[in-house]
Formats: C-alpha cells, sequence, structure tokens
C-alpha cells in the first residue's frame, strides 16, 4: 500500500489525537486526498531516509483558522512499517507501508490504575488537551500509557524503543518510574 508521508516531530501512538496547521500546498493538496488514500502518515524523523515507521493518521475533524491557515485534527489508528520511499513532483513524500504491529494488551493492575488516574487529572488541568480527546479510553491501560508517553517531554527518540510490539510492559515500568515514583505533578507544555 502507499499513503503520504507528513515528516513532524510528533510521537503519536494508536488512539493519540494532535492538532495540525497546514499551510504548504502540498500538504492541503494531502488533505484534499484523504478520502482516497485512507489518510497520511506522521513520520517523527525529518529525514525520512532514516524512518523505518510511522503513525497512520485519519482526518477526523478541519477548520479553517482566522488567519486562513487549515486547521485538522487527527488520529492515529495503526503503526506503519516503511518500506520503500519515493518523492513527487510536488515535494510530497510517498512511501510504500506495512502493518507495523503495536502491543498486546496490558492488564489492569494498580500500576494502571495510578497512571490513569494522574491522566485523569492531568486532563482536568488541559482543557485544550481534553477537546481533543473527545472520545477517551481511559479504562484501557493500553491507551492510557500511549498518551503518557505522548506527552512526557523527552526526545522522540528515546520514545522510539516503546513502538514494538513487546515493549509494552517495558512502557508500563517506564511510566512508573517517571510519573508514579517521583510523586510529584508533571508540569508538560501542551503541543
Amino acid at each position: 500500500m502507499q499513503i503520504p508521508i507528513f515528516p513532524l516531530p510528533i510521537f503519536l501512538l494508536p488512539g493519540g489525537v494532535t492538532r495540525l496547521r497546514i499551510f504548504e500546498q502540498r500538504y492541503i493538496n494531502m488533505i484534499k486526498n484523504c478520502q482516497q488514500t485512507k489518510g497520511f502518515a506522521i513520520s517523527i524523523n525529518q529525514s525520512t531516509k532514516k524512518q523505518h515507521w510511522a503513525s497512520w493518521v485519519e482526518l477526523i475533524d478541519f477548520e479553517l483558522g482566522d488567519d486562513g491557515i487549515l486547521i485538522v485534527d487527527v488520529r492515529c489508528h495503526q503503526l506503519l512499517s516503511i518500506n520503500s520511499r519515493s518523492v513527487q513532483e510536488d515535494g510530497l513524500i510517498v512511501a510504500e507501508v506495512s502493518s507495523h504491529p503495536h502491543w498486546q494488551p496490558l492488564g489492569r493492575n494498580e500500576k494502571t490504575a495510578e497512571l490513569t488516574s494522574q491522566l485523569q487529572m492531568f486532563f482536568r488541568k488541559n482543557e485544550d488537551l481534553s477537546s481533543l480527546y473527545k472520545d477517551n479510553f481511559i479504562d484501557d491501560p493500553n491507551w492510557v500509557c500511549a498518551r503518557w508517553l505522548e506527552l512526557l517531554p523527552i526526545n522522540n527518540t528515546a520514545k522510539e524503543c516503546f513502538i514494538a510490539e513487546s515493549s509494552a510492559v517495558q512502557a508500563l515500568d517506564f511510566l512508573n518510574m517517571v510519573i508514579l515514583e517521583k510523586q510529584s505533578e508533571i508540569e508538560l507544555p501542551i503541543k
């Protein structure tokens, strides 16, 4: 399958939502063609030659901003492996992709319950973020862990170790160490 690639420094796992401001014509055209391409992929590495995976996103909302710039909300529904890529005449990157499996389901336990509680508190304090997640799955430990990984202000390259199918337990252990054991409120910059 071929899909357009949008290189952006945004780490997004399945279920993650983000708001984009689109102003370059090649990306406006990409948005116009979303129906045909079934969305597009966001690649966190600006140099997509090094990137081997991407977040396949679907358009969930759009509007024209007061400044005339297109504002789109997208949700990641799957990770993709990038097999090969080419650049179109307008500079848009198109890649041949395949499915990249993500985490097996995590069970609920004390750690996941506390991470859930902390995330609910964080969402209540951040209305802009809450407004993006009209549908949230706060009772799903995988969803909660994925949102924390997206929100934490750490290097995207460091986050990449959590895209592997077998990395769910490591992600949970990492979040337990960073969020729960520190017992301090985390102030994260909102994107």
